[in-house]
């Protein structure tokens, strides 16, 4: 696609937009008019920590959209002797809830697919605003970038706060965020030739998994119309987490929430929610590095989260949209480089049964399939047969592709290896400078916008992908070029869908 001008404002090179909350002038760079730092909710810091965001504040003036805003609280400790190095890129704040926004061409009711990324990182690291979305945005749709509540500040319930609002939901303040981001769009993406009425969330790794979380939130029903998730899905094999209520294995967040307070120094006898507001950010976030690493993953609060996902799922009871779900072949690059105890990963599963089901296998190799299989293969292809069983349409793909210079050297795309075929990530080196990578961008772009615009990847120059059907495993290959194939893995996934199945019954009352 070629550059060309966009149109919008005084000044074609800066564009200005005329929004709910104010004016802002934005910039173009490569023929995609770019709008960054815009508020699409209230500062959640002081009296806003540990509450749903509130509307976004309104200016006077042209705001100045050129620059990233503020991104949300994280860890900055190192990794592997080095902070991650887009870091430097971005001020640190938690008034942080802010978007940016990419658009082929700025004329309202143009009704141009909008596309609203949820970036990954745990729940715990990563910032929207890393994730540079023009090249989507060349393929005709508006991409919106968002920012939502990390680690323990998204994350967080204790008795005090539960106690004191009982009006609120509680909890799950990230994926609250996600809402608001939504209802923002719902209210001003017009006005960036964006189309309120075909609006696709897409979010990968815990991204992903707030992707799958929000289709079962009746608090988002009606905001958006399809679902993209990329390695990472709200399904498991145990009873979802609660916030006050113990469960087997799994205590309450309360519980998290109790431990974070005597360790930070917060008197149980004084004014509790208060003295919870006043702490540092930087001391909660530098609490939650010494517990276990992992994501923050959502727990059943019984109002933006009624109740478990995958019971949702199964009974159809899920809003209802078109899905695209898939992995990446090597998801055990997250834990490879870890001595995982087999008994710990199995979490309950007879290591006999286990290995059964994976003949031929030792114990370091069979925790890393199983930890693929049961946190990503099977969870995608679950849900996506759940969506089809009930008259919906779903597709799933497994990203293959490596490039020339990881070939022999790694078993397969790790974790994340997909994302910069979508965007152009900030702080990392572009996959797509050779022709191989270009011709992956294209193709994965094509599909990821097709599926935005009709809910459905298909569309000339692109091979054809198939929707899910209720029992079989086919998935789409993304390398290049793309192909329809028998799930590698179908044995192991279909032993887990049996057990997912025979969890479900368990749980029926």
């Amino acid at each position: 696609m070629t550059d060309r001008p966009v149109a919008g404002g005084s000044d074609e090179l800066a564009p200005v937009v005329h929004t709910a909350q104010g004016d802002v002038r934005g910039f173009v760079d490569e023929g995609i008019a770019v709008f960054r730092g815009i508020p699409f909710a209230a500062d959640v810091s002081g009296e806003g920590r540990w509450r749903p965001p509130g509307p976004a504040p309104e200016w006077q003036g042209v705001r100045d959209g050129t620059r990233h805003g503020a991104i949300c609280p994280q860890s900055t400790e190192k990794r592997n002797g080095a902070v991650a190095p887009w870091l430097a890129e971005f001020e640190m704040a938690e008034d942080c809830l802010n978007l940016s926004v990419y658009s082929p061409q700025l004329k309202a009711g143009s009704k141009v697919p909008v596309i609203m990324w949820i970036h990954g990182g745990f729940a715990r690291i990563g910032t929207g605003s890393r994730h540079d979305g023009k090249a989507l945005a060349k393929r005709d749709a508006v991409v919106v970038t968002i920012n939502y509540r990390l680690d323990s500040l998204g994350l967080f319930a204790h008795p005090a706060l539960t106690a004191r609002q009982t009006d609120e939901p509680l909890a799950n303040y990230g994926l609250m965020d996600m809402a608001a981001a939504l209802r923002w769009v719902q209210d001003n993406i017009d006005a960036f030739g964006g189309d309120p009425g075909n609006v696709t969330i897409a979010g990968q790794s815990s991204g992903g998994v707030a992707v799958t979380a929000l289709m079962t939130s009746p608090m988002t029903r009606g905001l958006y119309h399809r679902a993209i998730a990329q390695s990472g899905a709200m399904a498991n094999l145990e009873q979802a987490r609660r916030v006050s209520v113990d469960q087997p294995g799994s205590p309450s967040l309360e519980k998290d929430g109790e431990a974070l307070a005597t360790a930070l120094g917060v008197d149980p006898g004084g004014d509790v929610p208060a003295r919870l507001r006043a702490l540092p950010w930087q001391k909660i976030i530098a609490y939650s590095e010494t517990r276990p690493a992992g994501a923050m993953v959502p727990v059943t609060d019984g109002r933006f989260l009624p109740g478990n996902v995958d019971r949702t799922f199964a009974r159809g009871e899920q809003n209802p949209t078109p899905l695209m779900i898939g992995t990446t072949d090597w998801e055990q690059s997250l834990v490879a480089n870890f001595n995982i105890p087999l008994a710990a990963i199995l979490r309950g599963t007879s290591a006999d049964e286990a290995r059964s089901a994976y003949p031929a296998l030792d114990d370091k190799p069979l925790v890393e399939e199983w930890f693929a299989d049961t946190g990503f293969h099977a969870p995608a292809r679950f849900l996506a047969r759940q969506v089809a069983a009930h008259g919906g349409k779903a597709f799933v793909y497994r990203f293959s592709h490596l490039p020339a210079d990881k070939r022999g050297s790694v078993p397969g795309a790790a974790h994340s290896d997909d994302v910069p075929y979508l965007f152009e990530p900030v702080g990392l080196p572009s996959v797509t400078v050779d022709a191989t990578g270009k011709e992956l961008s294209r193709i994965m772009t094509g599909y990821w916008t097709n599926f935005a615009r009709k809910g459905d990847p298909n569309g000339p120059g692109l091979p054809r992908w198939a929707a899910v059907g209720t029992d079989d495993l086919e998935l789409m290959d993304l390398d290049v070029p793309p192909a329809m194939q028998t799930d590698p893995r179908s044995n192991q996934i279909q032993y887990h869908l049996q057990r997912y199945q025979t969890a479900l019954e368990a749980m029926r009352p």
